[in-house]
């Protein structure tokens, strides 16, 4: 087990690859260049040598003007029409055509192929491999010249280089995680590229580790975090972000499948699997506030907010402040401090100390105990609260008569006098 402290001191150097053009071509053969499923198709013309091929691929890919006046590129414009392709820039000699990335320590995806019957080419990735000072997997960006393996304790604890490539380290286990609030780089891409094109390298650094630590201390923060646990056991402990760096999504972003997995937030925005298509499991608990959650309770609860994605498998949530928003069901739901956006899902069991749970779903909720406030107004949508329980200073919101109370609601220890009742218009209570 090791120490390593992200530097970030790696030299950038631009990725380079080749295509070879070989054989006998004729008129009509192709050649596609591929970036993230979007093509750049040259068609040749008259121009047939593998010299001649060479040339009219780089002109097409940069977009010049063709020397062979019976080629053709779609798109129109070649490789510069597209963003994709535009952050790279063809050369020649010979028969070989080299593609050079045009800012040094980004790398792409590109693969080459062709329909020529007696013509071929050979496409090379990587004959030089793009890697710099925002590449995890660079020894030179980390303490002891050595990219972190499993057993390892990571830290970013100060400074604001970026940690963006070179993400895929699933087949690790660290030992721990943590990211100091003194560091304001980013760790992972952004889902839009600055380019204008939705990202198609990874965006998520995947890596496990048992304990994931981030925000402690202070400062300012980062404003992207995007963690993906995988599917090995991780408690995370959240005690604050940077502000956001991506318009509508939360500063720390993350997802993990492990069925034991727990989460822990004071301060800070954390998203958890709120991206298309995306899963989490938080099996092991969410909580919003103190470990104990008393010195929450005693002074003033947690400023978290933490929204959970439609993919995200909840147990038993506890939260003692902040503000939360769900979209699945619930086993149980401890609501002792803020506001709780329930959008849909059912809910076993739910007991509302203090805030509001506003339930927007179509589905039942078995048990509610509450002493705070429970809220149907957001949505009239049919749905069932199957036993209600209500203590003093209880409040029950639903004004257009939305809920189907089917064991009545129970006064516990109170009368009515005590608690607050919106039920709508031309309701009957019939006391038991």
């Amino acid at each position: 087990m090791a120490t390593r402290r992200w530097l970030g001191h790696a030299a950038d150097i631009k990725q380079v690859d080749t295509l070879a053009v070989a054989g006998t071509w004729v008129t009509g053969d192709t050649i596609t260049l591929r970036i993230d499923n979007i093509d750049v198709v040259v068609t040749i013309g008259s121009l047939v040598t593998t010299g001649q091929v060479a040339t009219t691929i780089k002109q097409a890919f940069n977009g010049e003007t063709l020397t062979d006046t019976t080629a053709s590129v779609v798109p129109t414009g070649g490789g510069a029409a597209i963003p994709q392709h535009n952050e790279i820039t063809a050369s020649v000699a010979s028969s070989t055509v080299t593609f050079t990335a045009d800012t040094a320590g980004v790398p792409f995806t590109m693969t080459g192929s062709e329909t020529a019957v007696a013509g071929s080419i050979t496409y090379t990735a990587d004959v030089t491999a793009a890697t710099g000072k925002n590449f995890w997997s660079n020894a030179d960006n980390w303490s002891g010249n050595a990219v972190p393996v499993s057993t390892d304790d990571v830290y970013f604890e100060e400074g604001a280089i970026d940690c963006l490539y070179g993400l895929g380290q699933s087949a690790v286990t660290l030992t721990s995680l943590n990211v100091h609030k003194r560091y304001t780089g980013k760790i992972g891409l952004p889902n839009r590229n600055a380019n204008g094109y939705s990202e198609y390298r990874a965006t998520y650094l995947a890596v496990s580790a048992t304990t994931v630590t981030l925000g402690n201390g202070s400062g300012n923060g980062s404003g992207r975090i995007k963690l993906d646990t995988g599917i090995n056991v991780a408690t995370l402990f959240v005690f604050g972000t940077g502000a956001t760096a991506e318009a509508g999504l939360e500063p720390l972003l993350w997802k993990g499948t492990h069925a034991s997995n727990a989460v822990n937030i004071s301060y800070g925005s954390l998203g958890i699997a709120v991206l298309p298509g995306e899963t989490a499991n938080v099996s092991g608990g969410l909580r919003l506030g103190s470990t104990t959650g008393v010195t929450q309770r005693l002074f003033g609860g947690s400023s978290g907010t933490v929204r959970c994605g439609s993919g995200v498998t909840l147990a038993t949530i506890t939260k003692d402040g902040g503000t939360l928003e769900t979209d699945s069901n619930i086993t149980t739901l401890n609501n002792y401090g803020g506001d709780t956006v329930a959008k849909s899902g059912n809910i076993t069991t739910v007991t509302i100390g203090a805030g509001t749970l506003f339930y927007l779903g179509v589905g039942t909720i078995t048990t509610a105990n509450i002493s705070g406030m429970i809220d149907f107004s957001r949505d009239e949508r049919a749905r069932t609260l199957t036993t209600t329980n209500l203590y003093r200073g209880g409040t029950i919101n639903d004004p257009a008569k939305s809920v189907t109370f089917t064991n009545g609601i129970v006064l516990q220890q109170f009368q009515v006098a005590y608690v607050n009742l919106i039920l709508g218009p031309n309701r009957t209570l019939t006391p038991a």
